[in-house]
């Protein structure tokens, strides 16, 4: 471990960059909530439930903040295999590779995609099309789809 002058602190280099600065893999275990105020990103695990996460929190407010991942290919994975990726202004749900503004594919011969409405009003679902900036496609405010 080094400390430098400047207040840095490395773990495993000697010559850190910023405040804390590590070479290899930051681990995370345990779980502590933290009491007090303040603003900051967390890195949690809770091994007794099984499931780490990264949240962007106020503690002095009680505020989620919001939280930026930024990269040139952004990809969620579920045990290692990608289940979501965000490639420029394209969406992939079950591709890595999406083409589209948003792309759905499945193999498993379910439908790849549900509109869910949890309400009994009408239109029961819906899906809306909009063509320029006004609220209508082919005359019609709305299209609904059952």
């Amino acid at each position: 471990m080094t400390f430098t002058a400047a207040g840095h602190v490395g773990v495993g280099t000697t010559s850190p960059a910023s405040k804390l600065s590590a070479a290899g893999t930051i681990r995370s275990e345990g779980f502590t909530t933290i009491s007090g105020g303040g603003a900051g990103t967390e890195v949690r695990y809770d091994s007794s439930g099984g499931w780490g996460g990264i949240l962007a929190y106020d503690r002095g407010n009680s505020a989620y903040k919001e939280l930026r991942v930024e990269g040139s290919i952004i990809k969620f994975k579920e045990s290692g295999t990608d289940v979501m990726t965000i490639d420029g202004y394209n969406v992939g749900i079950g591709t890595s590779t999406p083409n589209q503004k948003l792309e759905i594919k499945t193999t498993s011969g379910t439908a790849g995609l549900r509109i869910h409405a949890d309400h009994t009003s009408t239109p029961r679902t819906s899906l809306e099309f909009m063509r320029g900036t006004s609220d209508t496609f082919g005359g019609d405010a709305y299209t609904d789809w059952k």
